[in-house]
């Protein structure tokens, strides 16, 4: 009998559900919107909202206790400050929740959750990820680049013990 349990449990221990949360909240705050199932978004939710009203204070310890939240992830936590500036003004409703059909292999409920107002990305936070973006951008040719010859050089040497090994 579940005599007095409160709470989700999702299948998981109190620290995977820490990790869960922390991991929906960098999601949506990064991207704008994420797709999970009904249950975790009925998990997650109530927790985001809670660290708006906290950004909405602005202080320092509001700051401090969202970085705990969210391991010290300077990046999510600027830009939840950003957004709760926006939000100020707003009492709650921060988000539009949309059913989606279920998942095919496992019939879960699915939907979509994204900001009930749409947001631009301050200077510093374009700034970010122009920067970031040109560094992944260099990495990943020089990656294909050197993978490629080396495959081709490995690709040769063996060729040729084969053919040594043949005569």
């Amino acid at each position: 009998m579940r005599k007095r349990v409160f709470g989700r449990n999702l299948g998981r221990s109190y620290t995977a559900k820490k990790a869960l949360t922390r991991s929906l909240v960098k999601a949506i705050v990064g991207s704008g919107d994420i797709v999970t199932t009904k249950a975790k978004a009925k998990f997650f939710l109530p927790e985001l909202e809670r660290m708006i009203n906290l950004a909405g204070k602005g202080g320092v310890a509001e700051r401090r206790a969202i970085y705990a939240k969210l391991a010290n992830d300077r990046d999510t936590t600027d830009r939840l400050f950003e957004i709760a500036k926006t939000l100020k003004a707003v009492r709650g409703g921060y988000f539009k929740v949309v059913n989606l059909p279920s998942r095919r292999g496992d019939r879960a409920s699915t939907v979509k959750i994204s900001w009930s107002q749409k947001f631009e990305k301050t200077e510093k936070s374009k700034k970010a990820a122009s920067k970031s973006g040109k560094k992944s951008e260099t990495k990943e040719t020089k990656d294909k680049s050197t993978s490629a010859k080396s495959l081709k050089g490995r690709l040769a040497k063996l060729r040729k013990r084969t053919a040594k090994s043949k005569k």
